[in-house]
């Protein structure tokens, strides 16, 4: 039985002899006449042959198509978790025809798989491994690669981000903050309600103003309503004696104890 790659007319085996210069090639010492292919690579495809010495001479053609079994880690090429958080790193393999011998993990350019750290544990699996890590730090952001032994690695870039923590007294300090707000806020309606009856006690002093000053209500009779306090319906000073009164409620009163007078 004779092997041979037909691309190259390479002659590979003769029986169980290797004749090709490149030791990768040998014939399998059970009961057939298999080729092996030791650390296949891209260069390896192609159509191949094996020959039967008899009469007639038989010939069989199988044609090798090599696909390169590759790695993933999902979440890449960037991962941003934060700190104090757990997390998962999946290293899977692709177009893989067997379950990898190891997975090494490496962090930077150091491989971790045997530093027994704290909080981390590495799981093999049939198709791939899987890195854990408990509670992240900020010491754990760094460049992660899983090497598979059958296939090529992948790497993922770790970013932690720092939790930031409000000391105490920030708290109070929006406590207060609150309460100043609210605070604010009530004399800031208080101020709109004195504005509001202001304007009505200004309203309620012009009609005043303007009914005593348009009655036939002589002078005289209207500085006695007033006991002295209020002059209404004069000239020059006159016009502002109503500014001298001591309050709103003695020119209500005067102006009630004047029309109760007149009607009497």
């Amino acid at each position: 039985v004779t092997w041979i790659r037909r691309k190259d007319r390479q002659l590979l085996t003769v029986g169980r002899s290797t004749h090709s210069i490149d030791t990768r090639f040998v014939v399998s010492n059970g009961p057939g006449w298999n080729l092996l292919i030791k650390n296949v690579n891209h260069e390896d495809a192609g159509l191949y042959e094996c020959q039967i010495q008899t009469e007639p001479m038989q010939q069989r053609f199988i044609q090798l198509n090599i696909t390169e079994a590759y790695s993933v880690i999902p979440g890449g090429p960037d991962l941003h978790v934060k700190q104090g958080s757990s997390l998962r790193l999946e290293c899977q393999l692709m177009a893989a025809a067997e379950s990898p011998s190891y997975v090494f993990w490496y962090r930077e350019t150091r491989m971790i798989n045997y530093d027994n750290e704290p909080g981390v544990r590495f799981e093999l699996k049939r198709n791939g491994s899987v890195l854990v890590v408990e509670k992240v730090k900020l010491s754990h952001g760094a460049n992660y690669t899983c090497s598979p032994s059958n296939a090529r690695p992948a790497h993922i870039v770790l970013h932690v981000i720092e939790e930031e923590e409000k000391p105490a007294a920030m708290h109070g300090g929006d406590r207060r903050n609150s309460t100043a707000t609210t605070s604010t806020n009530t004399v800031l309606t208080l101020m709109v309600l004195l504005i509001i009856e202001n304007r009505i006690l200004y309203f309620v002093k012009y009609k005043i103003h303007k009914y005593i000053t348009s009655s036939t209500i002589p002078l005289a009779e209207a500085d006695v309503c007033t006991r002295g306090r209020v002059v209404m319906g004069g000239r020059g000073d006159e016009d502002r004696g109503d500014e001298r009164t001591n309050g709103w409620s003695l020119i209500l009163t005067s102006v009630s104890a004047n029309y109760r007078e007149i009607r009497e």
